[in-house]
């Protein structure tokens, strides 16, 4: 998250991007205790993959543990997000949180979630 926030500091940099999603795994924990921490670890890593693929002009950020931040130039399909194989395969669940970033009461928002102070 340290990179988010240089980027977010930077202001041209960072109004390059249109849009955030906010992307929280749910049941990782229950997950790690059925399976073990490497196939929790090897799951993340798959799911972080996947989502760093998903678009082509974004960014990728780990906020903590199992939630990830996503910025982009386009609008990312949520559903693609949410009925990936992956999870199919799992009990885990995900929601997703939407951010337009050309709006303030949104950024306010997300950096508030993200843990960013003026």
């Amino acid at each position: 998250m340290e990179y988010f926030f240089v980027l977010y500091s930077n202001s041209k940099e960072f109004g390059k991007y249109s849009y955030a999603n906010v992307v929280n795994i749910h049941g990782f924990t229950n997950y790690n205790r059925e399976h073990g921490w490497e196939k929790g670890n090897d799951f993340l890593k798959k799911y972080a993959k996947f989502l760093s693929n998903s678009t082509d002009d974004g960014l990728f950020f780990r906020i903590n543990g199992d939630d990830f931040l996503m910025i982009s130039r386009k609008k990312i399909d949520k559903e693609l997000l949410i009925n990936l194989e992956l999870l199919n395969e799992t009990s885990l669940s995900v929601t997703i949180s939407y951010f337009d970033l050309e709006l303030s009461s949104h950024v306010n928002a997300l950096k508030e979630l993200v843990g960013y102070e003026i």
